[in-house]
């Protein structure tokens, strides 16, 4: 991982990520998605590997039908999504990397996908840590198909797409409505492949490429013989800045990183911007594009952050804020003129979720006591992990960024893997040869010197 642009890194992660932002009714093969929409988003149409694929329509919203979508994007949900993101962010910031760039959006909208399979505590797990925990099943679809029209419907100026997927393995059976709740309300295309065709790992990762603009090359190193099914959000942005830096004026800096004094090229403008001056901090906004709707937040500590080793300022700054602090400071930004100077960076991440997710709640979906019958009649499904990489990319002409989120669905059949105990044999023992059946003692002794 770079680690070359550690502070203003840690702060861009925070923008890009943050502002970017039942019954039964019968059991369908993996190769039959079930589609009986009134309105089919999709046809069917054969991949590359012969699985069956339902291809929803292009992901795209005019003004007008996300203006009747809006009242769904209800602000209790909208709150409690940003809590998500900043609680996630917390963790991970926790692990003591010098730099982190997460989409937090990209991971609600995977595990949202994902919640529509959930049922009992894994069900309320899920809800309370994705922050919608008095939320119906339909308002929070509802919810996220609402801000997905809002943001696609935005700004033509911006480049954004949002491709999700369903993949599963062919000859499995998933819940009709699970599937057509995936598609109907996040796009999401579902195909059915043949796990073991080698064919097949190229296919999902060939989707994330493209989907990605081939920013975000691969997201799975290999398929797991206890894998069925893959869950995956793509969100590509690109947005030219509304007034874009001098590259003229880009020169040679110091920027001082927690690995040293690091040689950077910084890019220096005069100009309006949103502004926050805070007690111990500064914050400023970059718009996008034609019409400002997108924005990249940059906060930088007041406290002198000394190169080399040495106190972290910016992650013991990360650490205190939180969800409300966010809200405050950017709704009281204010229009300054601003000498804002700021270094070319870019910036490549990978992480598994599973253990954040499982410390803010989610621990039962990783375990055998899942309940995910919601998209399967057999009780046999967990999430075995849930994988997430990005891509950011920050120039004088604007920002270019991609994410893309996988949640690993396994089956319960395979031996949940223990973590290894160790036993050294470095002082006096005993030790017996037996007959393991009946239990004889052939041999039995202690050893305090041992000796060659």
């Amino acid at each position: 991982m770079n680690k070359r642009v550690a502070n203003v890194l840690g702060a861009s992660a925070l923008a890009f990520g943050l502002l970017v932002a039942g019954c039964k009714t019968g059991d369908q093969p993996a190769n039959d998605t079930g589609n009986k929409n009134e309105n089919p988003p999709a046809d069917t149409a054969k991949s590359a590997g012969g699985g069956e694929a339902f291809q929803p329509a292009a992901l795209k919203f005019t003004a007008e039908e996300a203006a009747k979508l809006a009242p769904d994007m209800k602000k209790e949900l909208l709150d409690g999504q940003r809590e998500f993101a900043i609680r996630l962010f917390h963790n991970l910031a926790m692990s003591g990397e010098f730099d982190l760039n997460i989409s937090p959006y990209s991971v609600s909208t995977a595990l949202a996908m994902t919640y529509n399979a959930a049922k009992g505590n894994t069900a309320t797990g899920m809800a309370a840590t994705l922050g919608y925990p008095k939320a119906t099943l339909e308002e929070v679809n509802k919810f996220h198909r609402a801000q997905l029209a809002a943001m696609l419907s935005a700004d033509e100026s911006v480049q954004l797409a949002v491709a999700n997927a369903i993949f599963a393995n062919k000859g499995k059976t998933f819940k009709q409505d699970f599937l057509q709740r995936d598609s109907d309300y996040y796009g999401a295309r579902v195909q059915a492949l043949d796990f073991n065709d080698k064919a097949t790992l190229g296919i999902i990762n060939g989707w994330v490429k493209e989907n990605t603009r081939e920013k975000i090359d691969t997201i799975l190193d290999a398929i797991a013989p206890e894998d069925v099914m893959y869950l995956i959000n793509a969100i590509y942005f690109k947005g030219p800045w509304n007034k874009a830096f001098e590259k003229g004026r880009t020169k040679d800096a110091d920027f001082s990183s927690p690995s040293g004094i690091l040689k950077v090229k910084m890019m220096h403008s005069r100009e309006s911007l949103p502004y926050y001056d805070g007690k111990n901090f500064q914050m400023a906004e970059l718009p996008f594009g034609e019409k400002s709707r997108y924005g990249m937040v940059f906060i930088k500590p007041k406290e002198k952050s000394p190169a080399g080793a040495g106190k972290d300022v910016l992650r013991e700054f990360v650490m205190g804020l939180t969800a409300n602090d966010w809200k405050t400071w950017t709704d009281g930004m204010k229009t300054k003129t601003v000498i804002f100077s700021m270094p070319r960076f870019k910036l490549e991440y990978k992480s598994s979720l599973k253990p954040a997710l499982s410390t803010l709640g989610m621990d039962v979906a990783f375990s055998r006591n899942a309940d995910f019958t919601g998209a399967r009649e057999q009780n046999d499904l967990f999430i075995s992990d849930v994988l997430h990489k990005t891509y950011i990319k920050v120039n004088e002409e604007g920002a270019e960024a991609a994410a893309v989120t996988a949640v690993v669905f396994a089956t319960k059949s395979v031996a949940e893997p223990e973590e290894p105990v160790r036993m050294t044999l470095d002082q006096p023992f005993m030790y017996a040869i037996r007959d393991r059946v009946n239990g004889t003692i052939l041999f039995m002794g202690m050893v305090n010197t041992p000796r060659e």
